[in-house]
């Protein structure tokens, strides 16, 4: 067969299928969008950075009114890095670490909501296979009073987001 009926074969032929052939183009880049997608989420490293409050306490004859405890406690083998925390429910003025490496955290008050409503830290790195604690001393803010309840989120770019809820009423305040 010559060359140019090779070429008007295949030229009929796309004349005659061309939707199929989109179609069936379309699927493929979808079926590998996901699988890259799948592919490249399940290599990313993710670390196993928990945060938790082990105390909500009253605070007598200071400026402010409550403390709470943070701990992170990062269980992976690698480094958690650009790391946020936001807790929000209160107006804070202070905090303090039991982390000699506290360095690598520092308090953001960008807005107006981070000096009334939330208290923002951000860690530029959080070192493997350690566990460290924040203390934040705060008042209430309004919607806190009213709903009894204060919430901490946390993420990173090496940790899933997560949010917790604790309800003032379960500590002694």
């Amino acid at each position: 067969m010559s060359r140019k009926k090779k070429k008007n074969r295949v030229v009929k032929q796309w004349k005659d299928h061309w939707a199929d052939y989109l179609i069936q183009f379309m699927f493929l880049g979808l079926f590998l969008w996901i699988f890259t997608t799948i592919l490249s989420d399940s290599l990313k490293p993710q670390t196993d950075i928990e945060v938790y409050s082990p105390n909500i306490s009253k605070l007598y004859n200071v400026s402010e009114d409550y403390r709470i405890e943070l701990v992170f406690n990062n269980k992976a083998d690698f480094a958690g890095e650009e790391f946020y925390l936001y807790v929000w429910g209160l107006t804070s003025g202070g905090w303090g670490s039991d982390y000699p490496a506290s360095e690598h955290c520092k308090r953001i008050e960008e807005l107006e909501v981070d000096y009334q409503h939330r208290f923002k830290i951000y860690c530029d790195f959080i070192p493997p296979k350690s566990k460290f604690g924040f203390h934040i001393d705060f008042e209430l803010d309004n919607r806190a009073n009213k709903s009894g309840f204060i919430s901490v989120e946390y993420w990173g770019k090496t940790t899933p987001y997560d949010r917790i809820y604790y309800n003032l009423s379960s500590f002694d305040l």
